[in-house]
């Protein structure tokens, strides 16, 4: 996954008011925030076609009264956001960002809910040589 793209996801999530974080989150916990990590897929044709894939995990955390409704919240503005969802890159890359699944997961904690949704994230970049 480019660097532009973990940027780009960045900015989707604020642009729709969700908190999140790369990887773990690095400021005051507040009492909802999500959180991301990414796999790539394996692609045998990437340096000659550009194309490149990644399954994207977003944990959500959420603590207090409806807890839970309001990370499901935050699961229905990201699959309507998600929706045809293809941009252009500031570096002539596209990006296309869909919706995979969401599962809500025990906590064993009475005040604290977590929802896992994964994205997929389709990058095409630019060929430099041509």
């Amino acid at each position: 996954m480019t660097t532009e793209a973990l940027n780009h996801i960045r900015n989707f999530m604020k642009q729709l008011g969700i908190p999140y974080c790369l990887n773990k989150w690095k400021k005051a916990i507040p009492d909802r925030y999500w959180v991301g990590e990414y796999q790539e897929v394996d692609s045998d044709n990437m340096e000659t076609t550009g194309y490149q894939e990644s399954s994207f995990y977003l944990s959500g955390f959420s603590r207090g009264p409806g807890a839970g409704l309001i990370l499901e919240n935050d699961k229905e503005t990201l699959k309507k956001a998600c929706m045809n969802y293809r941009r252009i890159l500031a570096s002539g890359a596209a990006i296309a960002i869909s919706y995979d699944t969401g599962k809500m997961v025990s906590t064993n904690t009475a005040d604290i809910s977590r929802l896992d949704i994964t994205l997929t994230i389709k990058e095409w970049r630019v060929n430099e040589n041509d």
